[in-house]
């Protein structure tokens, strides 16, 4: 690091500059690591090439006025802590802290001091910016990483090729297994990171039509603007090269009736790659007046039977680490129009969820990736013919 943003877009930022103060003094006690002058100016560079293809911006001087929130060192627990997971992140004075004292080598050195506060600073950070260790699995088109399919309700039937996620700056040991190693190794953030932050920044978010959209007959079309996301790709993965493009959107919606479902549609081409989260009990209590449910999340075609998922069908109701829902990487088998099915788990709950779907490509496409979804093609097309 640092490292350049390859096929960085023209991008229009619609929020205000994302302000953030590195706080190294407020909590900082004897025996704690005490950050030279040198190491402050390394940890602020670092962090901020991390996010150098989104609209933030860093201090070690506290703000005096306007919104900014905080990372500050040498407090909370081991690693660090972020208030929550603010996805879209509405709140810009939500605090994290980072505290590398007591993990193993990281204090060994002055450039193991700064390369794991550089590393915990930008993971927790990310956290509140509405980023989640799942978010780590890369290169994106392939699954989730190994040993975690039990993990998921009911487990994921996908590949389990996401070998670039000790290399992405939202995993971590306890969630997705990486090493601890990773604190001082070089590392970036994932395409799926890359997305939620420029979502951030541009993505469009509908509210959920207040007519009846409770049937495929019925159901809400989505629009998927395209937003610009930089290629965070570093130079030895597999997406490196090429220009990453996304059409996203976000629906704000609820399960006002006990046991019904909401519908939304969507066009797609045989071969597009899509990801889909229901969030809510994440959100919570993050969102003021917010009811969290137990959501399922299924994908249909126009028959109303849900599109093959990897040998399997494309239904969620458990993610990683919440209630939550998620469809990780569908690979869409045929061109026309599909169905986004939002329920409850629990026949009489109701409540409040944020819908987020993309469909994410790179052109033009790396040859490895490009190997990768032929692959996944021709699995599909054999399953069918089966």
């Amino acid at each position: 690091k640092p490292y350049p943003f390859q096929a960085a877009n023209a991008r229009s930022f619609t929020g205000a500059t994302q302000v953030v103060f590195l706080d190294f003094d407020s909590a900082t006690d004897p025996g704690e690591v005490a950050y030279s002058t040198s190491q402050r100016n390394a940890v602020l560079a670092g962090i901020a090439s991390n996010y150098a293809g989104f609209d933030y911006s860093f201090t070690l001087a506290q703000p005096t006025s306007g919104d900014f929130s905080t990372l500050t060192f040498n407090d909370g627990p081991v690693g660090g802590l972020a208030d929550g997971i603010d996805f879209r992140n509405l709140d810009r004075n939500d605090n994290a802290t980072v505290n590398i004292n007591g993990l193993p080598d990281t204090t060994s050195s002055s450039a193991n001091i700064v390369a794991s506060s550089v590393f915990l600073g930008s993971h927790e950070l990310g956290h509140i910016a509405g980023l989640r260790h799942g978010d780590s699995y890369g290169p994106l088109g392939s699954g989730i990483a190994p040993g975690l399919s039990s993990n998921y309700g009911p487990n994921y039937p996908g590949p389990k090729g996401a070998s670039e996620f000790n290399e992405n700056l939202m995993s971590s040991p306890a969630s997705v297994g990486a090493s601890i190693g990773q604190l001082l190794a070089e590392t970036s953030f994932s395409a799926r990171s890359a997305v939620k932050l420029a979502f951030n920044e541009q993505g469009t978010v509908t509210d959920e039509t207040a007519s009846f959209h409770g049937s495929i007959a019925t159901a809400q079309a989505l629009s998927l603007p395209t937003i610009a996301l930089p290629n965070t790709a570093l130079p030895d993965d597999t997406l490196f090269g090429g220009e990453f493009q996304a059409d996203a959107e976000v629906v704000l919606g609820s399960i006002a009736v006990g046991g019904e479902s909401d519908f939304y549609s969507f066009d797609a081409q045989e071969g597009d790659l899509f990801n889909f989260e229901v969030l809510s009990g994440v959100l919570n209590p993050d969102r003021v007046s917010f009811n969290p449910i137990d959501p399922t999340l299924t994908i249909l075609d126009a028959t109303g039977v849900a599109v093959d998922y990897f040998g399997s069908t494309a239904f969620n109701d458990d993610e990683l680490e919440t209630l939550d829902s998620i469809i990780i990487d569908l690979v869409i088998p045929e061109d026309g129009t599909f169905f986004v099915e939002v329920g409850a788990f629990s026949s009489v709950d109701t409540g409040s969820y944020e819908l987020f779907a993309y469909r994410f490509e790179v052109v033009p496409e790396p040859v490895a990736s490009s190997i990768l979804m032929v692959g996944v093609a021709a699995m599909i097309a054999r399953r069918r013919a089966a």
